[in-house]
């Protein structure tokens, strides 16, 4: 069953090149058809990945890298975008026209056809290239205009015209202190549509997985002055979060039967998204630490350490709960006994369930071990934990208290109204991501 990628603006493209990366340096030292058949097109042996953008500049930018290092990764008939942008604005991206090029032909395409139309076109093309498709994940960003606006409007698509494919976001909040006033009306608008029309949203905080970046950089430099520089750091997000995808997505393998299980949506789905008021997840992984990697032979050492990083209080200093889990632990495991030291660290020390959950143990945490490391992590052990949890109630309040009190005084709504977009719009964003919240609460 194959899996197909659509990167979306400038970080979903960024992001996404990473991802494929590291998914490549993973075929490499895999033989297994399926591996290769569930992430690459077996005919061109190209990734499943469909590349889009308002601007050329950063496609461009990973096509001459991906030329320099020798690869062959991308299929440039599935790469599509204009040269006009989208200006920091949902309302534009959402109902975006441009025109349209494709980097085979270099030439603007018929006029008629816009960015969306063509987006959708090489979409179309990848999935019957497929026997199965099991999953569609659009990467994007919510801040800016295209990953926000152009993929809210890719991901409704995908949802109207393929409805019995899983779809997966992955989705990424701007720094809170972004640099453009009208990230928390993008935000706003992009979480109550991808709320709406995707499966999951796999959401990546900039913020948070930052602070984790630096205080990770700290210990790897105790007694030294540790200063990162923004690009470095947005570097090194991209680059983290690529390694959780990794730590999800990749075949688990089986050393009796010398065989690959690809990624299971529907195990996931039922697992960590059993209830679509709640379909936010956020993952977790071992590869962030690189300190110390002598002491990787212990698998309480690896969950320990990875629970140091993530959030257990939200900014009121109330506990963080976790209502469904689910561990991927890679390089085997030698005893039942390492199997529940991890679920005992994991459950105590950072994802503690949620009170009705406590008597359901099995349900809630979830794990699945591959006897194969991944490469990538270039460590013997590794732990990818995806999780379904309250800790993303702090950024949705966030961005409902930043949308109301502009909406309140009415700052650039005229930006938003002269590309369709209505008052009316925004209200509802704003109640139906209030509900999100509250389905949280009741879960708690």
């Amino acid at each position: 069953m194959s899996c197909i990628f659509v990167f979306l603006g400038q970080a979903g493209n960024q992001v996404g090149n990473e991802f494929i990366k590291l998914l490549n340096g993973e075929k490499i030292s895999k033989k297994s058809k399926g591996f290769f058949d569930t992430y690459f097109n077996t005919t061109y042996s190209k990734a499943r990945v469909v590349m889009v953008d308002a601007e050329p500049k950063v496609i461009k930018s990973i096509l001459d890298e991906e030329k320099k290092s020798k690869l062959s990764i991308y299929n440039p008939k599935n790469v599509v975008y204009s040269e006009s942008g989208c200006g920091n604005n949902w309302a534009l991206g959402y109902n975006f026209k441009g025109k349209v090029k494709n980097l085979t032909s270099n030439i603007a395409l018929s006029e008629t056809e816009s960015l969306l139309e063509e987006t959708m076109e090489r979409i179309r093309r990848e999935i019957e290239c497929c026997d199965i498709v099991q999953s569609i994940f659009v990467f994007h960003s919510m801040g800016g205009g295209t990953g926000s606006g152009f993929g809210s409007r890719v991901v409704e698509e995908i949802r109207n015209k393929y409805p019995n494919y899983y779809v997966f976001t992955v989705s990424i909040a701007p720094f809170q202190h972004g640099d453009t006033p009208l990230q928390h009306y993008n935000c706003l608008l992009t979480l109550n549509h991808i709320h709406e029309h995707s499966d999951g949203v796999f959401l990546f905080v900039n913020d948070d997985i930052l602070r984790s970046i630096t205080k990770n950089a700290k210990r790897n430099n105790a007694g030294h002055s540790t200063l990162l520089d923004v690009s470095y750091s947005v570097s090194d997000i991209n680059k983290y979060i690529s390694s959780c995808l990794c730590g999800m997505l990749l075949p688990i393998y089986n050393k009796d039967s010398k065989s690959h299980t690809p990624f299971d949506a529907f195990s996931l789905v039922n697992q960590v998204i059993p209830l679509k008021d709640t379909n936010f997840v956020e993952l977790h992984t071992s590869a962030l630490i690189t300190h110390n990697a002598a002491q990787f032979t212990s698998w309480q050492y690896i969950a320990e350490d990875l629970t140091k990083h993530v959030p257990i209080y939200d900014i009121g200093h109330a506990n963080i709960r976790t209502i469904f889990s689910k561990t991927f632990i890679r390089g085997g495991l030698q005893t039942s006994h390492d199997l529940n030291i991890v679920k005992s660290v994991l459950q105590k020390q950072a994802f503690s369930p949620v009170d009705w959950m406590y008597d359901r143990k099995e349900e809630f945490n979830n794990v699945v071990s591959s006897e194969e490391a991944l490469k990538s992590y270039k460590l013997p052990y590794s732990l990818t934990v995806c999780a379904n949890r309250t800790s993303f109630m702090e950024l949705f309040n966030r961005v409902l208290t930043k949308s109301y009190t502009m909406l309140q005084s009415g700052a650039y709504i005229n930006w938003y109204e002269r590309h369709g977009l209505e008052r009316e719009d925004f209200d509802n964003a704003i109640c139906n991501l209030q509900s999100v919240v509250d389905h949280y609460v009741e879960l708690m």
